[in-house]
């Protein structure tokens, strides 16, 4: 089985990557490393079945269109993306532009090859300030940062494409994945281009003495900071394993899926739980963040019931899966 994964050197490209090669599937990433790690590409470059392409995908349209057709995957599975919400607050063009052609190039480079599977990484920032929590797969998508925007237009440009051809397609809405993963050739630990997400700001502050910062205490929620629903990475990757592969059989019908732990955590519930476990450190309370909403907590039941899917691993296990 072939398989093309764009965004292969990011941080859930790359753990994505690792577990296809670890089940023997012949793997093409695409990365235009930029903000890609050079030391993921090279534990997937370990693997015999591990491809290559540095290519932009916003940018190479005919290139791309050659690598897919050469290649002859059995799907895609699309990550590429900037991903930052409070960036994209102050880069909009740039956010709404790269997301958006990346997008459109890929599904146009696929429907000239007849590739007719994809799974497309989007966000629960797609739903903005949620109007009810758990958030369901048909509740209003009302993004308020134009991250959460770029997600929305790439998933209608998803739908425009297979209302034209036979595209079997999942759009996969996730909830703030976090921790490492582990593998055949050891552990791929997560990475960021930027470290802005909660739990690596939280590793770096007690790894490196810093001072952690909580940002905003006056939210509508149970102690006024930020509620996730937060994800291990391993969970994260064989749930897109158990979508594209029910898709491939058909098994599935297109459309989107939320990926998530149907709990949510504040951000001192977090903190509490780190300090259990790697000991006390300093904590400081800052304003808030543009472009974040209070709560984020998904309802991962239409996955359940089509595929039987169910997360195995805890909070605590996100955090211990840091440890050496």
């Amino acid at each position: 089985m072939k398989v093309i994964i764009t965004g292969v050197a990011g941080y859930l490209g790359s753990a994505t990557a690792y577990k296809f090669l670890d089940k023997g599937y012949q793997v093409l990433g695409i990365d235009f490393m930029k903000r890609g790690q050079g030391e993921a590409l090279e534990l997937l470059s370990t693997f015999k079945g591990f491809h290559f392409a540095l290519l932009d995908l916003a940018s190479e349209l005919n290139r791309l269109k050659e690598i897919v057709k050469y290649f002859k995957p059995d799907g895609v599975i699309h990550f590429a993306a900037y991903a930052l919400v409070e960036e994209s607050m102050r880069y909009p063009y740039e956010y709404i532009y790269n997301n958006t052609l990346s997008t459109l190039n890929l599904l146009e480079a696929m429907y000239r090859s007849g590739v007719k599977t994809i799974v497309f990484s989007s966000s629960a920032a797609v739903y903005g300030i949620p109007q009810r929590v758990p958030i369901k797969e048909e509740d209003p998508l009302e993004p308020i940062n134009p991250y959460g925007a770029s997600k929305v237009i790439g998933e209608y440009v998803l739908k425009a494409y297979a209302s034209v051809y036979p595209l079997r397609y999942a759009l996969l809405r996730y909830f703030n994945p976090a921790g490492s993963i582990e593998g055949s050739r050891g552990k791929l630990r997560e990475h960021h281009f930027t470290i802005t997400h909660l739990v690596p700001k939280l590793m770096e502050a007690i790894r490196e003495g810093k001072t952690f910062k909580i940002f905003g205490t006056d939210y509508p929620t149970r102690d006024g900071t930020p509620v996730r629903d937060l994800i291990h990475v391993e969970d994260l990757v064989d749930a897109h394993i158990t979508v594209f592969e029910a898709l491939l059989r058909e098994e599935i019908p297109s459309g989107a899926y939320n990926i998530g732990t149907g709990r949510g955590y504040s951000v001192r519930e977090v903190v509490e739980t780190a300090k259990r476990i790697y000991g006390d450190f300093k904590v400081e309370e800052a304003p808030r963040r543009p472009g974040d909403p209070p709560e984020l907590i998904a309802d991962p039941s239409k996955l359940r019931e089509h595929t039987g899917f169910q997360v195995k691993h805890s909070l605590e296990d996100i955090l211990r899966s840091w440890k050496d």
